[in-house]
């Protein structure tokens, strides 16, 4: 059974790289219906070294889809880091976007739903970490706003992170509890207000369980 399941797995992901290689490898609609257009401006990507090196990138950057999204500047540090030639990743990412394959505005909507409650994260810090990602400011603005009313929602976030946290900290003496919940607050990016009444919040709730006497 546990063959038949690996073999199973082996061949949906070749099926995923082949669906993606099928969308990526479109050319694109512009081509057809004006053939001469750019033509003459565009480098010619059809046969030697340079082919050779788009085909090998076109294999990584599909496998690395097949496992997650990623960021356009994180398909670039991909491909750089495997010492693909600037040229070729310009082509590759050129079309992987051509295709949607690579969208930088989804993603950061898929990373701020995924991220906000599973790991209790601040608007601050989600920005960051999109930052860091290569994504524009647009499009994190964007995303930050599907999360609804600001304060009141950040602050609800946090006592949902100090809830799952203050289990953890159950003996330990009230001033070392308080610092360490604040602590951990302040490093998923809460500003110092909001950390403290999370804090004092969850910590309170604990004190009013009943057998804590």
């Amino acid at each position: 059974m546990s063959d038949q399941v690996a073999s199973s797995v082996e061949a949906g992901k070749a099926e995923t790289i082949a669906r993606l290689r099928a969308l990526i490898e479109q050319p694109p609609a512009s081509d057809a219906d004006d053939p001469v257009s750019d033509r003459d401006e565009r480098p010619d990507h059809t046969g030697g070294e340079v082919a050779r090196q788009i085909d090998e990138a076109h294999d990584v950057a599909l496998r690395r889809l097949s496992v997650r999204a990623r960021t356009e500047q994180e398909m670039r540090e991909d491909l750089a880091r495997r010492d693909v030639p600037a040229e070729a990743i310009d082509v590759v990412v050129g079309r992987l976007i051509g295709a949607r394959l690579i969208d930088d505005a989804a993603f950061a909507r898929a990373w701020v739903e995924e991220r906000r409650h599973r790991k209790g994260l601040s608007r601050a810090r989600l920005w960051q970490e999109l930052r860091r990602k290569g994504v524009d400011d647009q499009s994190i603005a964007a995303a930050l706003e599907t999360l609804g009313n600001g304060g009141d929602e950040e602050a609800e976030v946090a006592l949902e992170a100090a809830r799952r946290r203050v289990g953890a900290l159950r003996g330990l003496d009230a001033a070392t509890a308080q610092r360490r919940l604040a602590g951990y607050l302040a490093r998923r990016g809460f500003s110092p207000a909001v950390a403290r009444r999370a804090t004092q919040t969850a910590l309170g709730e604990i004190d009013d369980e009943p057998g804590d006497g």
